[in-house]
């Protein structure tokens, strides 16, 4: 899976950071019906951001071409509104 291979760069880059302002998680979605239902996830992989501090409830899916550069982009437009949220 092609998609593996950006999962990991975005793993390595943000585990680099070390700020603290994103955390990655595999999900085997198929198997985990709750999540998948909380979230509306219909197609997998799927790319979800669920903004710091609300308990799951603000949450956003990534629509786009997905690639490391276009998620990687993705997560810091949202991180940074969070930010400017706070």
């Amino acid at each position: 899976m092609e998609f593996q291979n950006d999962w990991n760069r975005l793993y390595e880059h943000y585990e680099l950071q070390n700020e603290n302002k994103v955390a990655l998680f595999l999900v085997d979605g198929p198997n985990v019906n709750k999540l998948r239902k909380r979230y509306k996830v219909n197609g997998f992989p799927s790319i979800i951001y669920v903004k710091a501090g609300t308990k799951g409830l603000e949450a956003n899916e990534f629509d786009e071409f997905r690639d490391f550069n276009h998620v990687k982009d993705w997560i810091d437009l949202s991180v940074k509104r969070s930010d400017a949220e706070i």
